[in-house]
């Protein structure tokens, strides 16, 4: 386990956006998703399957180039 300098252990979480953001939202009243800095797409293409229409920016072209052939794979 990672520990501070104070000699204290640090516990790690690591929780995704749509893992926190979609319990809340329910039923898809919201259906648009802006994922800025989208990445590889995780989240946007969970908020698609669902039932979100998801746009994704980021920086890299290559990151968004391969959110949109995995969204493709997915029939997203």
């Amino acid at each position: 386990m990672p520990q501070h300098e104070s000699g204290t252990h640090l516990q790690i979480l690591a929780v995704t956006a749509h893992e926190l953001l979609l319990p809340k939202l329910g039923a898809p009243d919201v259906i648009r998703a802006l994922d800025i800095g989208c990445g590889d797409g995780r989240d946007s293409h969970a908020f698609a399957r669902h039932g979100r229409s998801v746009v994704g920016l980021d920086r890299s072209a290559v990151g968004v180039q391969h959110a949109r052939d995995k969204a493709a794979e997915m029939d997203l």
